[in-house]
């Protein structure tokens, strides 16, 4: 007799799915009170990496009447080359990342603009004037 549990496979079941509630649960839990400061810290990394690399390692290469700039890390500086289609692939992204940058700076000006000088609403309604129904003051004994 192998098993004469007949819902044995509906508690395997069963336990299964609460354990991988509770570590989703735990998982949304360990997120939500450490993840901003991960994010926080990966994007420091990040910014710290691409900035030494960029301050670190320039380099120009020059190949027919053109001079290419550019940075990343290299070994050796005398044997360091580029292929002509590596060099076009770095000025096209050269000339995406300038473009990017122009248009998302255009868009943010113009909706800072938008939002800073808004034209007034009128609210008062101005189609009719305010009619007193002959209300006055009481009178006033002397």
């Amino acid at each position: 007799m192998a098993d004469d549990d007949p819902f044995g496979n509906i508690r395997k079941i069963l336990l299964f799915r609460y354990l991988v509630i509770r570590r989703i649960n735990f998982t949304f839990a360990f997120v939500k009170s450490y993840g901003h400061k991960i994010i926080a810290l990966g994007l420091l990394l990040l910014f710290a990496t691409y900035w030494s690399s960029i301050t670190l390692f320039p380099h120009a290469h020059r190949i027919g009447d053109r001079v290419y700039v550019h940075s990343h890390p290299f070994a050796d500086a005398n044997n360091h080359t580029h292929s002509e289609q590596q060099l076009q692939v770095i000025e096209y992204l050269s000339l995406l990342l300038a473009t990017s940058v122009a248009i998302a700076t255009a868009v943010i000006h113009l909706t800072a603009i938008r939002y800073y000088f808004k034209v007034p609403v009128v609210v008062a309604r101005q189609s009719s004037p305010i009619r007193v129904c002959g209300l006055r003051a009481p009178p006033v004994m002397a």
